[in-house]
């Protein structure tokens, strides 16, 4: 077994004041797990936890009559100068079983185990057999889309030694984080659950990413791995053609220049992503505004909104994050609303790693893995708040006891941010479940409402005018900016790409009864050697994105992997397995909350069907994309 940490083998300063802050900084669970993985000391599994409210959901904590111990074993260590142990597969197991507090299965096992991230790239696709440089020649994969699916794909394929081009129609690498720059563009997700496991140790130094930290990472990790040079940037892709006497693509783009080329390519990775075809909500009399109108993914940076009177439409993570960014600055801020959304409270949202904390990621053995690993354990469970529970529903419950009890904790929240201000409080309750759409993380919302130059508009916009924005109760209000905080056109699946496939297939066909479908998320009938990343029912219930951008990759490479060394040309997934998977996401979609409680939200596409989400808990998404199954597909 391949194994990696940060730095175990540098010269550490063990003695020095940063490493004893460290220590005494550590989280004592995690401290004691990483101590117990690197020393084998048996008298640590002992040691007693407990549950502790934490965020969301309790977590596993080490009792404190425990703490000066560890701390003390810890400080034995490194002083020592040993090696870090590096156990066996059977004793890494008992080791997470030990963090989670309970036994795993050996699908719990797998799944963790790759999260732990002991090895380079835990979740690597390497050749049975490598095929010889001048087959290898012969092959070629399209990837569109540099954000952190594209990128995942890319650096897979290089390791594989595949040749591929990379079209992106932005300017550079970072997908949607290169897209949206407004003020306050932030991760709502901890920066730990948003990183690749085959790059380790990254120094983030916010434990919820800026945009522009985001965009650095991406581009470390291109640049790292020789990404860069195998990119198209600022071409667009038009059109992508199947053609059967070659068992190959053609991809027509255009490029920065206007001119249009095409090319042969066996496979094609559609990894645009969701979030990538702006919504500009068409409001009548837009044309007649005499100001500046401008969306979230187009922030104009030479606009100096000093002094102006500005409004927002949207009150989504766009809309929040950008509002309490520029009150500070502007004369005026009118944010219009047409649905309150949940907003969560997140201690350190705008905190940064402490340095004492990095040291232990770069210098500690195995405590980057397990603050790894106990973190996924806590974003799993996310997805218990999702579900219903229909005994809890016939005890007169509306979702199950912990959403329930979330959405107590939430308006109890609400009350203590503005329940000095009735007017604001009526306007900024939700009416669906927390979780029907997606959380908004606060990071300074509630006290924007509550500002002097701030006024919540909930009235629906009934036109623009040439001054700014009249409502339907026929008040007029004057702006110098609108800042369109709309979102996206998620249903727009690799918008504006026309895919011509098998016997001139087209998606439009393929979806013209309700909706985008894929099997898996990730293949289509009538499409060979076409996947997606991020596709229909491809967005999972929980787990930091760049984990599964890693899992569809594994999956897609291992199909193309098989097909190649098989000596084959074309895979394309079977109409039965197709059908057959979609019925069961239909099925699973009843039993979760979002059908009802989604309503009026990005989840649901016009036809009132959940097309984004993956319906499944992610341990059971996790097994079926686990390994690429021949049986669900034609081969030729």
């Amino acid at each position: 077994m391949s194994e990696v940490t940060m730095n175990r083998d540098v010269d550490r300063d063990v003695t020095g004041s940063l490493a004893d802050r460290a220590i005494e900084a550590a989280d004592p669970n995690i401290l004691r797990l990483a101590l117990l993985h690197a020393t084998g000391d048996q008298s640590l599994v002992a040691m007693r936890t407990e549950m502790v409210e934490s965020g969301l959901f309790p977590a596993r904590a080490l009792a404190p009559e425990h703490h000066d111990e560890v701390r003390a074993k810890a400080r034995a260590f490194l002083q020592s100068g040993a090696p870090a142990a590096t156990p066996a597969e059977d004793r890494i197991r008992e080791l997470m079983s030990v963090a989670k507090g309970a036994e795993l299965t050996d699908e719990e096992f797998r799944f963790g185990y790759e999260e732990l991230a002991l090895e380079d790239f835990p979740r690597e696709i390497e050749w049975t057999s490598k095929p010889d440089a001048s087959v290898l020649e012969t092959l070629h994969v399209t990837v569109i889309g540099a954000g952190f699916s594209g990128i995942a794909m890319a650096v897979q394929l290089g390791r594989l030694g595949i040749p591929y081009t990379l079209v992106e129609r932005q300017t550079g690498v970072g997908g949607v984080w290169l897209t949206n720059s407004y003020p306050g563009a932030r991760v709502d997700v901890p920066s730990f659950n948003y990183q690749y496991k085959f790059e380790k140790g990254y120094p983030w130094k916010s434990l919820f990413p800026q945009r522009q930290e985001t965009l650095d990472y991406l581009t470390h990790v291109a640049t790292k791995y020789d990404v860069l040079s195998h990119c198209q940037f600022e071409t667009q892709v038009e059109r992508a053609e199947w053609r059967e006497e070659d068992s190959a693509w053609e991809v027509t783009v255009t490029d920065r220049s206007g001119l249009q080329r095409s090319w042969r390519t066996n496979f094609i990775v559609c990894a645009a992503g969701l979030f990538s075809t702006p919504l500009e909500a068409d409001f009548e009399g837009k044309e007649h505004f005499s100001g500046r109108i401008v969306h979230t993914t187009n922030w104009d940076h030479s606009f100096d909104c000093t002094g102006k009177k500005v409004a927002i439409i949207g009150n989504g993570s766009s809309g929040a994050q950008l509002a309490p960014s520029i009150v500070g600055d502007v004369e005026s801020l009118t944010l219009f609303q047409r649905t309150p959304h949940w907003v969560m409270p997140m201690p350190g949202y705008l905190d940064q790693w402490s340095e004492e904390v990095q040291w232990l990621f770069e210098n500690f053995p195995y405590y980057w893995n397990w603050f790894s690993y106990t973190s996924f354990l806590a974003i799993l469970n996310l997805e218990e708040l999702q579900d219903y529970d229909p005994e809890w529903q016939a005890r007169g419950g509306k979702i199950n006891e912990l959403n329930d009890n979330l959405k107590l904790k939430l308006l109890d929240y609400i009350d203590e941010q503005v329940g000095d201000r009735p007017d604001l409080k009526s306007k900024v309750i939700p009416k669906v479940a927390p979780l029907g759409r997606r959380f908004v993380i606060d990071m300074g919302w509630y006290d924007t409402l509550k500002r002097d130059n701030v006024e919540l508009v909930t009235d629906r916009i009934e036109r623009f005018d040439e001054n700014g924005i009249v409502t339907v109760d026929g008040t007029s209000r004057e702006f110098d900016l609108v800042v369109l905080a709309t979102g996206f056109q998620v249903s727009k699946y690799f918008f504006p790409i026309t895919f011509v496939g098998r016997d001139s297939t087209t998606l439009d066909e393929l979806w013209e009864k309700d909706g985008a479908r894929a099997f898996l998320s990730m293949t289509f009938p009538g499409m060979p050697n076409m996947f997606a990343m991020y596709g229909p029912s491809g967005q999972a219930r929980t787990g930091g994105f760049p984990m599964w951008t890693e899992i569809w990759t594994r999956y897609i490479l291992e199909g193309i992997v098989g097909l190649v060394e098989g000596g084959n040309s074309s895979v394309e997934v079977r109409q039965d397995a197709f059908d057959a998977y979609n019925e069961s996401v239909d099925e699973a979609d009843a039993k979760v909350l979002w059908q009802q409680e989604g309503k009026g939200s990005y989840y649901l596409n016009e036809y009132g069907r959940n097309e984004l989400n993956c319906p499944f808990h992610v341990q059971d998404a996790f097994l079926a994309m686990e390994r690429f199954d021949l049986d669900d597909y034609h081969v030729k």
